[in-house]
């Protein structure tokens, strides 16, 4: 099941129109994605994104909802992705997936996207639960502070990820 409530919030957010792809890349080799290396020269700039986006699985790994809705949500979100609904979605994922047993906090992928010129960045990580990895898709304002989300869903993992894919 993916985060319903956040694909609600980003479309409140980004009203549906043309995707346009800008510079995408990923850690990792061409056959798998699951490794940790510093961040590409390149891409530096997303770096806070990355901090973010592991802060937030530390927070789902230790169900400390109220930490992730206060410090990492967007406020504009707040009445989405209430401590409740979190807690709730996140409960679910676990009984399909078992709980979060590791993710590499070097491992990164950024996805710059534009809806309706509207700027977004896409932080991907890959989570391993129990039963499956999955990976995390955490989505930021485009305005370069990426310091809490609008939103985040999730999908199992199918292979190495295309670094433009979310």
């Amino acid at each position: 099941m993916t985060f319903k409530f956040s694909i609600l919030a980003i479309v409140t957010l980004f009203v549906s129109g043309c995707i346009k792809f800008d510079q995408a890349s990923r850690s990792g080799t061409v056959d798998d994605d699951y490794i940790g290396h510093s961040i590409d020269p390149d891409y530096k700039k997303y770096e806070s994104a990355l901090v973010t986006s592991n802060a937030v699985i530390e927070c789902l790994i230790t169900k400390d909802f109220q930490t992730l809705h206060d410090r990492y949500v967007d406020p504009r979100f707040y009445s989405t992705m209430s401590v409740e609904a979190l807690s709730s979605v996140f409960s679910q994922n676990e009984k399909k997936y078992g709980p979060i047993k590791n993710y590499l906090k070097g491992q990164w992928g950024f996805v710059p996207k534009k809806v309706k010129n509207q700027k977004a960045l896409y932080s991907v990580k890959v989570v391993e639960h129990e039963k499956q990895l999955i990976d995390y898709f955490f989505v930021f304002d485009g305005d370069g502070n990426y310091d809490r989300i609008l939103g985040f869903y999730i999908k199992r993992k199918d292979g190495a990820r295309v670094p433009t894919r979310i």
